[in-house]
């Protein structure tokens, strides 16, 4: 809806966070869902089968009626179980949040910031990978096409470690395919010469040794346990992701808190626990 029709729904009901919310299950699908709340099952027969052939066969009608049919049953269901657990701030949060992280996609360095393996590299390095990435986000865009298919991750990995300074060094990539490089290549090299003046990016630190993955194994444990008191999924709480930031950092000196954990129901519920257990390190 947002891409295709431009339409940017802020009011949502998301039964998936719903669900999550009153300890159904974590991240469980529409089927799962519907068939442990009502004992409906659906069939699954077409789920692979090739949705861009026209005309669509009355099995592939029926499936997608069956998407939406019984919404509204499980709405009401879950609006039930999320006024007898008391929890309609926390959906409301969790769907706020939604928002802000699809929100978030539209910007360029979005997909730097997620990229994989940055810790590796240096901080001039980095710069060039985020100038790159950007490049490669606004020219997948303007294609309208995968931004893979622009460049691949590794490739821009390669790039970023290597610092190619001429169009001709390009061919020493070998993951690099020709036409890539006469496509691309001018540009590319522009690309990697201009982030020379950009501010200088911020060193990503390393993985964690086996003393900190321990911590975070012990922490998560910790409000796994918690999470079954209350009855609620740990995964709800806090991702292993969000973990091994708060125990890598506080191993440094200067704990950073995930945003999540910074506003709505897990200032109150989540982050006194956390904090009490990194006390303790």
């Amino acid at each position: 809806m947002r891409y295709a029709a431009k339409i940017f729904p802020n009011k949502i009901f998301d039964t998936q966070i719903a669900a999550s919310l009153v300890n159904i299950g974590y991240s469980m699908s529409y089927a799962g869902l519907l068939e442990s709340l009502t004992g409906i099952k659906l069939t699954k027969s077409v789920t692979r089968s090739n949705w861009l052939a026209r005309p669509l066969s009355d099995e592939q009608i029926k499936y997608a009626e069956d998407d939406v049919a019984y919404l509204e049953r499980l709405y009401k269901i879950l609006c039930s179980k999320i006024s007898t657990y008391g929890r309609w701030s926390w959906l409301e949060d969790e769907i706020s949040i939604t928002i802000e992280n699809v929100e978030a996609r539209d910007s360029l360095e979005f997909y730097f910031e997620r990229f994989k393996g940055k810790h590796r590299l240096d901080s001039r390095s980095l710069s060039v990978l985020k100038r790159l990435s950007c490049w490669r986000e606004r020219t997948a865009r303007a294609m309208n096409t995968p931004r893979q298919r622009v460049i691949s991750d590794a490739i821009l990995y390669k790039l970023a470690a290597n610092l190619p300074k001429s169009y001709s060094d390009l061919s020493a990539i070998k993951e690099l395919h020709p036409r890539e490089i006469r496509v691309f290549g001018n540009t590319v090299i522009s690309e990697i010469q201009k982030s020379f003046n950009d501010p200088e990016v911020v060193l990503i630190p390393s993985l964690l040794n086996n003393s900190g993955n321990t911590l975070v194994k012990s922490l998560h444990q910790h409000l796994t346990d918690f999470g079954e008191l209350r009855e609620i999924p740990v995964e709800v709480l806090v991702s292993k992701k969000e973990l091994e930031v708060i125990v890598r950092s506080a191993l440094s000196g200067n704990i950073r808190w995930p945003p999540r954990l910074l506003k709505g129901w897990r200032v109150d519920i989540v982050k006194p626990i956390i904090s009490g257990f990194i006390s303790n390190i």
